[in-house]
């Protein structure tokens, strides 16, 4: 995350407060915000020399938010800080602490009212980048604050549950079952999570979704999905479907 360019006096201090936020420098941050500084002023994003491009507009509490600083969210928040106000790269507040595994900082924010289904652009909502960073209890947070389960995460119309029988990640396909994630939703390319446990050979989460009801008829193509997995190299998964 690059820094934010001080180069006059009422925006000098509030780009001091985003720096610092982004620093971890609380104490620096109390001091800015008691003299009257914007808790809510905002930058374009800035990519570093020879780093990737970044898009959106950068707050304090987005930089805490990211950087896993919880007292300076804390104190960021109490001063007035809104938290769904800035984005880098789609992420809101909530999704970069998300996706990163802050889960007191998620607490923090949806306490402060976050809204658990933020979408900015195509990068999808806050639950999308908590499940791809596999951090069970901010997954969780963000389910009992109404995250929806069934929620897109790519172009393509990929679920979350597609995404944990690719990365073979069974306890997480049973957290997003109990939320209510429909097993038999199917993306742009007609597969359904199912369907990509028998290309990846996700046995564990194969049964997960078969004891949940998933339907093993539904295929993309004229094979089906025992035949899929067959041909995959993945015998497990594929006798597991036959068994249903």
């Amino acid at each position: 995350m690059s820094e934010i360019q001080e180069d006059s006096s009422d925006r000098e201090l509030e780009a001091a407060l985003v720096n610092r936020a982004r620093d971890g420098d609380v104490d620096r941050v109390r001091d800015l915000l008691g003299r009257g500084v914007d808790p809510n002023a905002t930058f374009a994003a800035q990519s570093e020399a020879d780093a990737s491009p970044v898009t959106g507009k950068i707050t304090a509490l987005l930089f805490a938010s990211w950087a896993g600083h919880t007292e300076i969210a804390k104190v960021l928040l109490e001063a007035g800080a809104e938290p769904d106000r800035g984005s880098l790269n789609g992420k809101t507040p909530l999704a970069a602490a998300a996706g990163k595994g802050h889960s007191g900082i998620i607490e923090l924010l949806l306490e402060a009212g976050a809204d658990p289904n933020a979408s900015t652009g195509s990068a999808g909502p806050p639950l999308g980048f908590a499940v791809h960073g596999g951090d069970k209890e901010s997954i969780k947070l963000l389910i009992e604050a109404g995250s929806d389960p069934n929620c897109r995460i790519t172009d393509q119309d990929y679920t979350l549950l597609s995404y944990t029988a690719v990365e073979d990640e069974p306890q997480l396909t049973e957290i997003l079952l109990e939320a209510g994630a429909d097993p038999d939703l199917v993306d742009s390319d007609g597969l359904t999570a199912l369907a990509y446990t028998a290309l990846s050979g996700a046995t564990g989460v194969a049964r997960k979704l078969l004891e949940a009801g998933a339907d093993p008829t539904v295929s993309p193509g004229h094979r089906s999905l025992p035949e899929l997995a067959r041909d995959k190299g993945n015998p497990e998964v594929a006798s597991l479907l036959r068994s249903y």
